[in-house]
């Protein structure tokens, strides 16, 4: 075919080295490896979309991608698709460059990539926005250390609890999973075993049909349930993760409704971290769940919201090419909403306590500062008296000297250079024998050491508690 009617097209992701390498030096490695994961996938189902008569693909990898069409007319509506399916795997845009020769692509992306300076901008931005931020916090506490997920389970049908599953082996580093339902008679135990034994049936059955690119759909026939296995489209790498969330070790229990609490409190011993998904359990038990968790302290309480009418099929899964993260469903933590966030659940009774301990403290911290004040005053009266009851008995005593016994300025005058001796050896005594050797050079702090002195005896003769 003649190259006159051919092009380039240059397509490159926006901002993915950016915010790859500042998950990395935030060291949110957990984060940065599902990023890395979705944009394999976005690349891999270019590749596949790409394997057209009039198309050459001469780069796919990282997030390059850059072709030949031998037909130019179809120039936009590939770019279109591309730029579509990386948006609905990653969440992130792609610029792109026409040309008829590589430079005039390369230099038409280059200026495609400058004035897409402002989108990067506002991406950044909700990447960076507080309630990202909590996630990636949460995700990065996750990512070092394993975890045990929780699904309170009802139904049978497996894919709800597989959708769990599967947000949790890629986000949080899962390593096994327990199905768990309630009982509030020793009667339903067995019963309710037996119906977890169906659901974990259930779950295997379709995560094998899954990674064989099979999707097994559940068909009621009167009181049976008919098995059918339909071949569906799905990418190889979806396969691939399904394959892998099968070998997660899958056990069932039952908890008797009043013991619920110390289920809890056992789950939590051991380096594993606890996940509870309340996706699918009982309404009857839902509040208090969630309410006995928080009383506890626990943080890590999630539920998986789909943001369209269920088809029950292959299209509710999350890994379906139909069901992306952000605007058809997210993995909601339940603690971490706009009423719940930074709060916690307090008991009546504590809650009491609480107030009347706050009290207490607030009434024996006004107390405190009245003394204190009352002390401050009281010191300075007595430091006060002191020093004028010093200056005037030092004055009578030179006043009596001098009338009655009248001296000559022949034995005066060689005696005054004493004078400031003896109002430094007073001053200097006081200072060490009611400072505590708290003395200083500055003979006039002898009114300090007077101070303080009262002051410590005050607080010695009227202790109060410590707050």
């Amino acid at each position: 075919m003649s190259q006159v009617n051919s092009c380039y097209v240059y397509l490159d992701g926006d901002g993915v080295g950016d915010n790859l390498r500042r998950l990395l030096l935030q060291g949110k490695y957990g984060v940065a490896r599902s990023m890395s994961s979705s944009i394999k996938q976005a690349m891999f189902l270019i590749y596949e979309y790409l394997k057209q008569d009039s198309v050459e693909t001469l780069i796919c990898g990282g997030d390059d991608v850059f072709f030949r069409v031998n037909d130019t007319s179809k120039r936009v509506e590939l770019t279109t698709k591309v730029q579509e399916i990386f948006l609905r795997t990653t969440g992130m845009t792609m610029s792109f460059g026409y040309g008829n020769s590589v430079k005039q692509c390369i230099d038409n992306l280059q200026i495609s990539k400058a004035k897409s300076g402002e989108r990067q901008k506002l991406h950044q931005k909700r990447m960076e926005s507080k309630k990202v931020d909590r996630q990636l916090a949460r995700n990065e506490r996750m990512t070092d250390k394993s975890s045990i997920l929780y699904l309170f389970a009802t139904s049978k049908r497996a894919d709800p609890y597989i959708n769990s599953i599967c947000y949790c082996f890629i986000h949080f580093n899962l390593k096994s999973v327990v199905l768990v339902d309630v009982s509030e008679i020793p009667e339903d135990r067995d019963y309710k075993l037996n119906d977890l034994s169906n659901l974990k049936e259930n779950i295997h059955e379709q995560l094998r049909a899954l990674k064989e690119g099979k999707y097994v759909k559940f068909i009621k026939n009167g009181t049976r349930v008919e098995k059918v296995e339909e071949r569906i489209s799905i990418d190889e790498i979806s396969q691939r993760r399904y394959s892998e969330i099968s070998s997660l070790t899958i056990t069932r229990e039952v908890v008797r409704y009043s013991q619920l609490r110390q289920y809890f409190l056992d789950n939590e011993v051991g380096e594993a971290q606890a996940l509870y998904d309340l996706t699918s359990a009982r309404s009857r038990y839902l509040i208090e769940i969630y309410t006995l968790l928080r009383l506890m302290r626990k943080h890590d309480i999630y539920i998986l919201e789909i943001y369209r009418t269920f088809r029950f099929n292959h299209e509710d899964l999350i890994f379906s090419c139909e069901l992306r993260e952000g605007n058809l469903y997210k993995y909601l933590c339940l603690s971490d909403l706009g009423f719940t966030s930074g709060k916690q659940i307090i008991l009546d009774g504590d809650y009491e306590r609480m107030v009347q301990e706050s009290d207490k403290s607030t009434y024996l911290h006004e107390q405190q500062k009245c003394f204190e004040k009352l002390a401050e005053g009281t010191a300075n009266e007595f430091a006060r008296w002191c020093t004028f009851s010093l200056t005037v008995s030092t004055a009578v005593l030179i006043l009596v000297g001098w009338i009655y016994i009248p001296p000559s300025w022949e034995f005066i005058e060689p005696r005054v250079e004493l004078l400031p001796l003896i109002f430094l050896v007073i001053s200097y005594s006081i200072q060490i024998i009611l400072g505590r050797g708290d003395v200083s050079f500055n003979p006039l702090k002898f009114y300090s050491a007077l101070k303080k002195w009262k002051l410590r005896r005050l607080k010695k003769v009227y202790r109060l508690p410590d707050i």
